[in-house]
């Protein structure tokens, strides 16, 4: 999609918005504007949005921590979503390959994500950014439905 802009969330100007995409998406399990504000202070650099011609089309929402005793770095993409009417254009595959580029340059040893086990077409999308299942989560889900989470590993020490 050209002209499609990558940038950083703005709360007040783009929060009703994602919360729109966020009800149509996710339906029971949908974040409140609440979790929407704790993930922008707790990752305000990497909470992206897609937008076109001054219409949000989707968000990403990606957290990074700091994990043992190395504290090596770890992402965590927490949420993504897409506008139903725009689903399929390449919206999400920008908003990710976005993401992993930057985990990259933030030397981030991995990052991982959290699948529905039935969501066939969500796995697959996730298998093309190289992401592998590492574990199955027993009742994951707010209805039971158990989920996946996924790992993509980065060359963290690169030779120069």
């Amino acid at each position: 999609m050209e002209s499609l802009q990558i940038r950083k969330c703005q709360p007040r100007l783009d929060f009703r918005r994602i919360l729109e995409i966020e009800s149509v998406s996710f339906a029971s399990d949908s974040y409140s504007e609440h979790t929407f504000w704790y993930f922008h202070q707790r990752c305000p650099d990497l909470f992206i949005v897609a937008e076109y011609e001054k219409t949000i089309l989707g968000y990403l929402i990606c957290c990074i921590y700091l994990q043992g005793r190395k504290q090596q770095r770890r992402g965590h993409i927490v949420s993504i979503a897409i506008d139903p009417l725009y689903r399929r254009r390449g919206i999400g595959k920008a908003l990710v390959q976005f993401t992993l580029d930057c985990l990259e340059e933030l030397s981030v040893s991995y990052v991982e994500i959290e699948v529905r086990i039935d969501n066939e077409g969500g796995l697959s999308f996730w298998r093309s950014f190289g992401f592998q299942k590492t574990e199955t989560i027993t009742g994951y889900y707010s209805d039971g439905c158990d989920g996946f989470k996924m790992h993509k590993y980065f060359e963290v020490f690169k030779t120069e």
